[in-house]
């Protein structure tokens, strides 16, 4: 799902609570940045089993990591610095923009809902064309739930505004998932994909259809829901970590 060379991020081997035997261990599973780290940090207490004193040790490597992104017990007005580097993403629609501020904004995850054909595929891929043609260097991912990616829709906009098809189509890097158990794993190796191939934009189209066909009836909602959550927690990392728009669609049904 990437390259193995790092584009984007922090290397970790400016982790001073590190040692370089440890940086190694975490660079072999696919660990090479402070952004990495905190992405997986649910994982650290099984990635480094020897450490001497765990519940402490860990929180000494998070607050660093932390720190690091300016993301720990730092000035109001350092924050404020870090919201001015946020990238806003047009929706093609000048209208749409105005109601959500200037477009989607990197650092957080948009949804957009609505009945079945009410246009949520088109804005989603509207705001794909928009992003890679204002960021050349860039590439986007698109996660398909329901085989809705369609070239020809690529096409259609991306010439309505005179746009170099070819050139969008070849930095768009498509995933398709059959299952929500694929769905979570591609989330959780996403990162590799931002990293090695420079993403600015993850799209995912119909994010809850996998859950909404294996979790059936009332009863499941609860197991549902938690699934749900695990997957929305790990996009909202990931956009705010790497400082990327992650936009989301979903079908409003009648019944859960």
């Amino acid at each position: 799902m990437g390259k193995s060379e790092i584009s984007v991020g922090i290397p970790i081997d400016k982790m001073k609570s590190l040692s370089k035997d440890k940086i190694e261990v975490l660079k072999e599973n696919g660990i090479k940045t402070v952004e990495a780290l905190l992405y997986r940090s649910d994982e650290l207490e099984d990635l480094l089993p020897d450490l001497s004193e765990k519940t402490r040790d860990l929180m000494n490597i998070h607050i660093e990591a932390l720190s690091l992104k300016k993301m720990w017990m730092v000035p109001a007005s350092e924050i404020s610095e870090v919201e001015k580097s946020q990238i806003a993403f047009t929706t093609g629609s000048k209208a749409l923009d105005q109601l959500l501020g200037g477009g989607v904004h990197s650092m957080y995850v948009a949804e957009f809902y609505g009945e079945f054909g009410t246009g949520k595929s088109q804005i989603l891929n509207t705001i794909m064309v928009e992003a890679l043609n204002k960021f050349k260097d860039k590439t986007a991912v698109y996660i398909d739930c329901e085989k809705t990616y369609r070239e020809s829709r690529i096409s259609e906009i991306a010439s309505k505004r005179g746009y170099d098809f070819k050139d969008i189509i070849s930095r768009i890097i498509l995933i398709r998932t059959v299952t929500s158990a694929e769905l979570e794993e591609v989330v959780r190796r996403l990162y590799l994909t931002v990293e090695g191939r420079n993403s600015i934009l993850i799209v995912c189209d119909s994010l809850i259809s996998h859950l909404r066909a294996e979790y059936l009836g009332r009863e499941m909602l609860q197991p549902r829901q938690h699934a749900l959550a695990r997957i929305l927690k790990k996009l909202k990392d990931l956009a705010s970590l790497y400082n990327i728009g992650v936009v989301i669609s979903n079908q409003v049904v009648s019944v859960p």
